[in-house]
């Protein structure tokens, strides 16, 4: 267990971008325990902001929901670089992307690479990957992704989640 929890913070570290946690450092301390230190996030999840837009008695704020849909648009950005970078994140959903105000604006970060799956093996290492379980989040998984023994999931995956998260934002 614990050399997933390292895993992820050394694949959370190498994506460096604005819309995904920064992570500083990792690492086992002399009596085993598992650590890393990340960019503290001052904000709330993407869970808590849509249940705010849509608490109001009178309705959803259109202002409110285009915000986060912005947000969102951003949040995507921040997956597609992860992509790029060889990583499909396989649990995307509103309690893995916070949202912080920065400079006066509301900014995704994502977090939670603990299930994420490299589409090519990053320099060797397999240990990102983990197959033949089916890991994530039912309510936002891909059919494909729920299927158990596929090896075959990529960023389509993801793709779908965030279509799921649009979807319930909306």
């Amino acid at each position: 267990r614990s050399r997933y929890f390292i895993t992820e913070a050394k694949t959370t570290a190498r994506l460096q971008h604005p819309g995904i946690v920064a992570v500083y450092d990792s690492g086992v301390l002399t009596d085993g325990q598992t650590y890393f230190t990340m960019v503290e996030v001052r904000g709330r999840t993407l869970t808590e902001a849509i249940a705010e837009v849509h608490s109001s008695r009178s309705g959803p704020d259109q202002l409110q929901i285009r915000r986060l849909v912005d947000v969102l648009h951003r949040a995507v950005e921040a997956v597609a670089y992860a992509h790029d970078s060889g990583i499909v994140h396989r649990d995307l959903k509103p309690s893995n992307i916070l949202v912080a105000e920065q400079d006066g604006e509301a900014m995704p970060k994502v977090i939670d690479f603990g299930v994420a799956k490299a589409i090519d093996p990053l320099e060797g290492d397999r240990a990102v990957t983990m197959c033949e379980t089916v890991i994530g989040t039912p309510a936002y998984m891909s059919p494909e992704q729920a299927e158990r023994d596929r090896v075959d999931i990529d960023t389509r995956s993801d793709v779908y989640s965030l279509g799921v998260l649009l979807y319930e934002l909306i």
